[in-house]
């Protein structure tokens, strides 16, 4: 019996942008989905993505229970839709915060763990081209002896997940001088400073 290889060319992109309020994440996750031939559509958590040219999701995100259903659905909604490839997270840390019952209500957040992994084990079986957008608060520091943060654990299994990360950030005094950057840290293959 001959065992069958994987084709490694059929994985599916998975990609984070990380860095600051309006150092270009958005537009960058857009213009990289589209520069790879790519077919790319957002849910925009924080309703930040605007004149990027990528289309939004409209989806109900009123409570944990409906947001989890929803974000779900609309990951099985894109797979389908012919015209779209690639599904863009904008923010994923407001994504987890959506997703989180009160705590008062459940205290040791087993609702948003649970809706967590749901939607994580959705986007793996999908075979959907997957960017993740994230703030400061899913920027995940190297172990070692300066280490100054706990790390979120949401932010620890994305950034473990993804394939590709980048980091975004600008230069300059005022908006007419500002300059974006955006550096690759890790590449497909799993090199730092790819």
């Amino acid at each position: 019996m001959a065992i069958k290889l994987r084709d490694d060319s059929k994985i599916p992109v998975k990609v984070m942008f990380l860095g600051k309020d309006g150092t270009g994440k958005s537009t960058n996750a857009y213009k990289f989905a589209v520069g790879r031939g790519m077919k790319p559509i957002a849910i925009d958590f924080d309703d930040t993505n605007i004149n990027t040219g990528c289309p939004v999701m409209d989806i109900d995100l009123s409570s944990h229970i409906i947001a989890k259903k929803n974000i779900i659905q609309a990951i099985r909604d894109v797979e389908k839709d012919p015209d779209y490839d690639c599904l863009i997270f904008d923010n994923a840390g407001s994504m987890v915060d959506y997703i989180t019952a009160d705590p008062e209500k459940d205290p040791y957040n087993k609702a948003g763990t649970g809706a967590f992994k749901a939607i994580m084990k959705t986007l793996r079986k999908s075979r959907l081209n997957v960017i993740f957008i994230g703030q400061v608060d899913f920027y995940v520091e190297e172990p070692g002896p300066n280490k100054t943060e706990k790390n979120n654990k949401k932010a620890i299994s994305i950034n473990a997940w993804v394939n590709e990360r980048y980091y975004c950030w600008r230069t300059g005094d005022n908006p007419s001088e500002y300059q974006y950057h955006c550096v690759r840290d890790k590449d497909r293959e799993g090199n730092k400073n790819g």
